[in-house]
């Protein structure tokens, strides 16, 4: 699609920052090692971070594939 001039058509969702975020956070959490009780609890929420930002990627996965089905289903013709 973009290659096809169609780029625009599939706008970047917020979600997708909101993973990344979340992902870099969650991997701060897991990489302090502070040995403190209050680290196991820095570990489960980095682990609740890690498996959001994981739906988050299949949720985004499937925005992007409908859009790009869309975009694809309005050029018919092109990439024959």
């Amino acid at each position: 699609m973009a290659e096809s001039g169609q780029r625009a058509l599939v706008a970047v969702n917020v979600l997708g920052k909101v993973k990344t975020i979340a992902q870099i956070a969650a991997l701060l959490l897991m990489l302090y090692q502070e040995p403190d009780p209050a680290a196991a609890d820095l570990h489960r929420w980095a682990s609740v971070l890690l498996y959001m930002a994981a739906v988050l990627t299949l949720y985004s996965m499937v925005v992007y594939l409908r859009a790009g089905i869309a975009a694809a289903a309005r050029a018919p013709g092109e990439g024959d």
